[in-house]
């Protein structure tokens, strides 16, 4: 009898304890409202990658991660509702949430007069990372291995100038919905 008190006192204890990681191990979820710019960036993780950024709900954000049922197309500014969960446990190279858009809300082409700034950096940094742009022949170059950019007669200078520093371009887009240099920004 003396060993059954303790005994269930045991059980319960081990019992909460169950629960309380239980209800850690449980996935969070959400819903939120996107709005992605009309380009991407390169992000910095497991190595330099591209992704793109906006707001979520508002506030800034980069879109490091998948959205299943999204595919992003370069020159249209998007609104998505999306909704979000955990991801338990968390992978060691991904996000540490699962996406999944809901519904598209707007998708429209961005102005012809719309241009940015953009900064193409170095082939090289401190980290031995490659630069996100390559040499496409011709006058062009390959943004993040998806998106041409004109150069204008520029691309050799773009490219010298990366060997060692990065370069700051005002771009925009032409009809063709590759890049255009319009100028460098200093």
């Amino acid at each position: 009898m003396k060993f059954i008190r303790p005994l269930i006192h045991s059980l319960f204890l081990i019992f909460i304890l169950g629960l309380q990681q239980l209800s850690f191990a449980q996935s969070r979820a959400g819903e939120a409202v996107l709005d992605i710019n009309p380009y991407k960036i390169t992000c910095i993780g497991e190595g330099r990658h591209p992704c793109t950024f906006g707001k979520m709900n508002g506030e800034k954000c980069t879109v490091d991660f998948d959205i299943q049922g999204f595919e992003f197309e370069w020159g249209f500014t998007y609104q998505l509702r999306i909704e979000y969960r955990d991801i338990n446990p968390a992978p060691a190279d991904g996000s540490s949430k699962e996406y999944r858009m809901k519904k598209l809300l707007k998708k429209e082409p961005v102005n012809a007069d719309f241009s940015f700034e953009y900064t193409l950096e170095p082939k090289s940094d401190l980290f031995g990372f490659v630069s996100m742009v390559e040499d496409a022949g011709d006058d062009k170059l390959l943004l993040l291995g998806e998106k041409y950019i004109i150069c204008n007669g520029q691309k050799n200078k773009i490219l010298s100038i990366l060997e060692t520093a990065p370069v700051k371009l005002l771009l925009k887009f032409d009809n063709d919905k590759n890049l255009q240099l319009i100028e460098f920004v200093d």
